[in-house]
């Protein structure tokens, strides 16, 4: 299965979800530190930082040091995040083009 023509259309459109996305989370993500127990909250925050969660800790070692009090990881993560979940929705939307739209296909050449 090819991906469909690169469009810079569905590319602000991957953005834009992608930095809504990323927004929403980050809402869940306050709202549910204070409002859950600590065990609970603790979790949710492991998973909603899971994609960037990796990245930062290697780039803060490259860093100088105190970057972890600063506020590092509050713009590293959803700088880091907001590309992996455009990726995403790119190839979501490629693929849900490609399923409304197919290509036709290939004609046969005719042997005269």
């Amino acid at each position: 299965m090819a991906l469909a023509k690169f469009t810079w259309r569905r590319l602000g459109a991957a953005l834009g979800f992608g930095l809504l996305l990323e927004a929403v989370l980050a809402v869940a993500l306050v709202l549910g530190v204070n409002i859950l127990p600590d065990g609970v909250s603790h979790a949710l925050g492991d998973l909603l930082q899971a994609p960037a969660s990796y990245v930062v800790p290697l780039l803060a070692k490259v860093q100088q040091p105190g970057f972890e009090e600063q506020v590092g990881y509050l713009l590293l993560i959803p700088l880091i995040q907001w590309p992996v979940y455009t990726v995403i929705l790119y190839l979501w939307l490629s693929r849900s083009d490609q399923k409304r739209n197919p290509a036709l296909p290939p004609e046969k050449k005719s042997e005269t």
